[in-house]
């Protein structure tokens, strides 16, 4: 017999029961709403990313790569490290002569090199066509660059076209001095590359110095 003043025993579990149904759905609502809102995190975060990225490589696109540039050369107190600029030699003599898709296969091969080379902390971008760029934070000197620059340049040439020609790039790089913006950079590396390609392409030169280094 339930004490006078208490509840019964039967209404005690029925209560019982009913308030361990209500922490179980709430704890299963919880999850589900944690559910709902990390699949659509992460899409958001895909799409964004997506939308970063250039379509045919998956390197930086040119928006997403100067914004990162920039971001970074803020926070650039060392005052070390370098920027390279580089096309495809005679690239639009592959497209004419072998078609776009296989223009398309090299231009992937090529920035399959770019991405094996670098570290994590490079940025790496495809500024359209076949134009790419790398910018290196941790280059503290001109040789940890060009250790950089040398090593594409191997790699790339084991990428062969149909005729067996290998693939070649020309070269610009801009040590870090002062330059406050992406821009700044890219005006200076296109100098460079430039003086690349008046002195036979297949080479790298160094702005200011535009000494060619093959």
């Amino acid at each position: 017999m339930a004490l006078q003043g208490s509840m019964p025993d039967g209404l005690s579990e029925l209560m019982l029961g009913w308030g361990l149904q209500f922490v179980l759905a709430i704890t299963a609502v919880s999850f589900l709403l944690f559910a709902v809102i990390t699949y659509y995190y992460n899409l958001s975060h895909e799409a964004l990313e997506k939308a970063r990225r250039d379509p045919l490589t998956a390197l930086y696109n040119k928006g997403s790569i100067v914004e990162q540039v920039d971001a970074q050369l803020k926070d650039n107190f060392a005052g070390y490290g370098a920027f390279l600029m580089m096309d495809i030699d005679h690239f639009k003599t592959v497209n004419d002569s072998f078609g776009h898709p296989m223009g398309d296969e090299i231009l992937r091969n090529v920035a399959s090199v770019l991405v094996r080379v670098t570290r994590e902390a490079d940025l790496i971008g495809r500024l359209g066509g076949d134009e790419f760029c790398i910018y290196l934070p941790n280059a503290h000197t001109k040789d940890d660059a060009l250790m950089v620059s040398q090593r594409i340049q191997q790699e790339v040439a084991a990428i062969l076209m149909p005729d067996g020609t290998p693939v070649t790039l020309s070269m610009g790089m801009v040590l870090a001095d002062g330059q406050t913006t992406f821009n700044e950079f890219y005006a200076k590396a296109d100098e460079a590359l430039y003086e690349s390609k008046e002195r036979g392409r297949n080479c790298c030169s160094v702005y200011k110095e535009m000494a060619v280094l093959t």
